[in-house]
């Protein structure tokens, strides 16, 4: 218990009792001599727990497990000690990601200063346009029909002016909102890179985790087998 409760990756006590039932689970199989299917057990993690699984298939490991409790014994604490690293490694690799990863952007649109700015000079036309009314107005020699064409005009001009303007400011709102979005993707890109380069690091740290233990269990369990035909010779 002990053990379980100094892994990294126990957080708390339902992880605790969870991972206890995981490890007798894994006793009681090796003692009949099979291995645990990995929907049984929900500890250790993926990639790890397929690939040690298929690691003591490799070295036959059940049939000495079943007849030699000291075996199973010292497997275990083995277990626990690649499951130490492996756990290391990956709250490691996670915080890394962590750090990596961009927050995601606030897609609000903001009016830009070049917005602001294309207002000024429609603003400084229209005050000239009103200063040219008036001083036209001024004009007493002039007919009352050529005031009003000049007027109706200078109405519609500025009318239209306006219109402009306002256009102007809803494409520039549309062209930072596409961009907000074109940024959003970008990042939700990244995003989904890391999450794939994290998957093959811990695939690669589970992987070098095994092979090392399955490499130097290689001679013991010759050895084991050596001493087992000996064994039934004498008998």
């Amino acid at each position: 218990m002990q053990s379980l409760m100094e892994l990294p990756g126990t957080t708390g006590i339902a992880e605790l009792r969870q991972r206890a039932e995981d490890l007798t689970t894994w006793k009681i199989s090796l003692q009949r001599g099979v291995l645990p299917e990995p929907e049984q057990v929900n500890w250790p993690v993926e990639p790890f727990k397929t690939k040690f699984i298929d690691a003591l298939r490799a070295l036959e490991m059940p049939r000495f497990t079943r007849r030699y409790p000291v075996v199973l014994e010292t497997l275990m604490k083995q277990m626990l000690a690649m499951v130490h690293d492996f756990e290391l490694k990956l709250l490691e690799a996670e915080a890394k990601q962590k750090q990596q990863q961009r927050p995601p952007p606030q897609q609000q649109a903001q009016p830009s200063q070049q917005g602001q700015q294309q207002d000024e000079p429609g603003d400084q036309d229209q005050e000239q346009q009103g200063e040219e009314g008036q001083e036209g107005g001024a004009e007493q020699s002039q007919e009352l029909t050529q005031e009003m064409l000049e007027e109706a005009l200078k109405d519609s001009m500025n009318q239209q002016g306006q219109q402009g303007q306002q256009g102007g400011k809803q494409i520039q709102i549309g062209l930072e909102e596409m961009e907000g979005k074109q940024a959003g993707k970008g990042d939700e890109q990244t995003n989904e890179e890391a999450d794939e380069a994290l998957a093959q690091e811990i695939e690669k740290a589970a992987e070098q985790i095994v092979s090392e233990f399955e490499q130097g269990m290689q001679e013991v369990m010759e050895n084991l087998e050596k001493a087992q035909l000996a064994f039934d010779d004498l008998s």
